[in-house]
């Protein structure tokens, strides 16, 4: 992506997992380079060709974490931006519509990039392709549930249960070490042999 806000946008939204509306809401003081946090106390949506302020879906605000390389991105395009401004703003300073959006800047860069089906891909593809690599990355339900901001773990489960099924299917590779270490460690002199071990 040429546009540097544009690019900052689009990583922003596969690797925070958060909503479109939460994305373009996100204002200079929401973003804690310190602790790379963002926080998503509102959020935009769109009707009729307007915008307005709400509150996030789960009418919870939140901080979400982002990745060490963000930092830098954020921190450029919030330069010479007040404090209580968005971060994200169409040529005349207001909030971005998703449907300019993804025509404009998101779809044609997937098809730059050699992206299959590019023509048909949406913005929400991207919170889907953040939860994939946060699970990749060991985040477990309830810490995927909170960053999503998800009202409970169910809904976390019932959009994402296939992408831990391969974490699942690990797991007992992943209990070896432990489980070997249990059965093959030399008891102390005051243990009798086999006593508390597996």
């Amino acid at each position: 992506m040429s546009d540097d806000a544009d690019r900052a946008l689009t990583l922003v939204l596969g690797y925070t997992g958060l909503r479109w509306g939460e994305a373009i809401a996100l204002t200079v003081k929401a973003v804690d380079h310190k602790r790379r946090r963002l926080h998503v106390n509102r959020t935009y949506s769109e009707a009729g060709g307007s915008i307005r302020e709400e509150t996030p879906k789960s009418h919870e605000a939140r901080w979400v974490p982002f990745p060490p390389f963000l930092r830098g991105e954020l921190e450029h395009v919030g330069i010479g931006k007040a404090s209580g401004a968005d971060i994200f703003t169409n040529g005349q300073g207001r909030p971005l519509h998703g449907t300019n959006w993804i025509h404009r800047v998101y779809r044609p860069a997937l098809t730059r990039a050699g992206i299959p089906d590019a023509e048909n891909r949406v913005i929400h593809d991207l919170r889907h392709t953040y939860a994939s690599l946060a699970i990749q990355a060991g985040a477990n339900v309830e810490q995927l549930q909170r960053a999503m901001g998800h009202a409970d773990a169910t809904i976390t489960l019932n959009n994402y249960a296939d992408l831990f099924e391969d974490d699942y299917a690990d797991l007992g590779d992943r209990l070896e070490p432990t489980a070997d270490a249990l059965r093959t460690r030399t008891p102390p002199d005051n243990e009798t042999p086999g006593q508390n071990t597996i």
